[in-house]
């Protein structure tokens, strides 16, 4: 009997990057199993803060598939190694943001060069899906639906979906222009239903890669479809301060009436409350939260909303 674990036992490439004086080098490590067939490849991680519970996901959404490989799948568990390694949106070696390189520069600092690597490795990718998430300070739980691929974005069952035009120095713009397909994928991140959030992105890996022929399939279409929103926006508060979230993580994917006070930003040295930050349309969608209390400067990303549609 064949181990369902599809990951087990592979091979694992690696591209070795210039990296600090007493490391000498950044190992980029990926990963292909199967053979024939489309060719769908799966990047986690390339804002650092973002990678562990998309790389978890990855290895659950293989390791029950049972073997029913029907295309290749090439995957990247932890695309900037060094970001990862840091619990960081950018890598400590350049400051750079990855996903903002592409396709990057041979000759260049560190996450230039990672660029170039990257690309090299997703090139001739039937189907990119490039997972995000929350990360270590935040949860969020909604798709980026690009012209084109809008099937694979309908397949993972997030609770919102987002119509998003191509843009060029992503990895998205960067795969799209060459030919591929993309999904990206905002869910998860650090909350105490985390594991959770991690599972239900395991079954929209799954469904992607059913929908993209590279798994034979094995989970239902989801329960119901992902609600649209438009008006994307950033709530971000005028004054610095200690936030108390209203709305924690049981809110997240949610959607609120016109007036729901969100969280209040409290000051520093007398936790006197200076700011409420509340939700502006009459259907707010929820697609990021700060689900903690933490301490934020001024203008700091809180949360991310928008107008849900129906």
């Amino acid at each position: 009997m064949p181990n369902p674990d599809l990951l087990h036992g592979a091979t694992w490439n690696r591209i070795d990057l210039p990296g600090p004086p007493e490391a000498g080098t950044v190992p980029l490590r990926w990963t292909e199993i199967g053979d024939g067939g489309p060719l769908v490849t799966i990047t986690c991680g390339v804002h650092g803060d973002e990678g562990p519970w998309s790389a978890m996901a990855v290895r659950r959404a293989l390791s029950r598939a049972s073997g029913d490989l029907t295309g290749r799948i090439r995957v990247v568990l932890a695309a900037n190694p060094t970001s990862v390694a840091a619990d960081a949106r950018t890598s400590p070696l350049d400051g750079l943001d990855l996903n903002r390189t592409f396709p990057g520069n041979a000759e260049g600092s560190h996450t230039e060069r990672l660029a170039v690597a990257l690309a090299e490795i997703v090139e001739g990718s039937d189907l990119l899906i490039d997972l995000h998430g929350g990360g270590s300070w935040c949860v969020n739980a909604f798709t980026f639906r690009f012209p084109g691929s809008e099937r694979f974005a309908d397949a993972v069952g997030a609770p919102f979906v987002v119509d998003m035009p191509i843009r060029s120095g992503n990895l998205a713009g960067h795969v799209s222009e060459h030919g591929s397909k993309i999904v990206a994928i905002e869910m998860g991140g650090r909350s105490v239903d985390e594991l959770l959030w991690k599972d239900r992105l395991a079954d929209g890996i799954e469904r992607i890669l059913a929908e993209a022929g590279a798994l034979a399939p094995r989970l239902a279409a989801p329960e119901r479809p992902s609600t649209q929103v438009s008006d994307l926006s950033v709530v971000r508060p005028a004054h610095g301060g200690v936030l108390v979230p209203e709305l924690r993580q049981d809110a997240i994917g949610s959607v609120v009436p016109e007036g729901t006070l969100l969280g209040t930003v409290h000051d520093l040295g007398t936790m006197e409350p200076v700011e409420e930050l509340r939700a502006p349309h009459a259907r707010t969608a929820m697609l990021l939260i700060r689900p903690h209390v933490c301490v934020l400067e001024g203008g700091a990303m809180t949360y991310v909303i928008g107008r849900a549609e129906g």
